[in-house]
């Protein structure tokens, strides 16, 4: 995860979270970090981009550590079998998604008590991994242009629903 990704997060969380101050009880601030957090990673992710944590340099030496000692208990594995892959970084995102479902329960109850909550934006009928990416897109441009914050909260939860149908597709 990238300096740059880190600030976008962090700008996103503090105008969500200025803007619904008297709107949000009292746990839902870290729960909308979490789902800020969760969703601005997946718009990188389905851009190519690499999301995954930035790992120091003591636990880079720690790891090739371990590596080597799991390589030499079993001479059968070479190091590609222990690099990172494709995979790995597929089931970081999955992972990502199912551990903020908790997040995204607290803070669907907490709009649906807003004074006027609206109805999801999203386009009804089956959906596609491809159709999943191509509406994520488009909402996720929605979001960050919207100034109203009970639209924006409701456009959070539906880019995050997108994520949960995006790993139920494609899982």
């Amino acid at each position: 995860m990238t300096d740059a990704l880190v600030a976008e997060v962090r700008a996103i969380q503090e105008s969500m979270l200025e803007a619904g101050r008297s709107d949000l009880l009292d746990s839902d601030p870290s729960h909308m970090r979490c789902i800020v957090r969760l969703t601005v990673e997946f718009h990188h992710f389905l851009k190519g981009e690499d999301i995954l944590p930035k790992i120091d340099d003591a636990r880079l030496a720690q790891l090739a550590h371990v590596n080597e000692a799991i390589l030499s208990e079993f001479p059968e594995l070479t190091a590609e079998d222990l690099a990172e892959t494709a995979d790995d970084r597929l089931r970081y995102v999955y992972d990502s998604i199912f551990s903020g479902v908790g997040s995204f329960v607290q803070l669907h109850y907490t709009y649906r008590k807003m004074p006027s909550p609206r109805a999801t934006t999203l386009a009804a009928g089956a959906k596609s991994v491809e159709s999943v990416r191509e509406e994520f897109a488009s909402t996720y441009l929605e979001f960050l242009s919207a100034t109203d914050f009970e639209f924006r909260f409701r456009l959070l939860l539906d880019l995050f629903r997108l994520q949960i149908l995006f790993a139920g597709l494609s899982y």
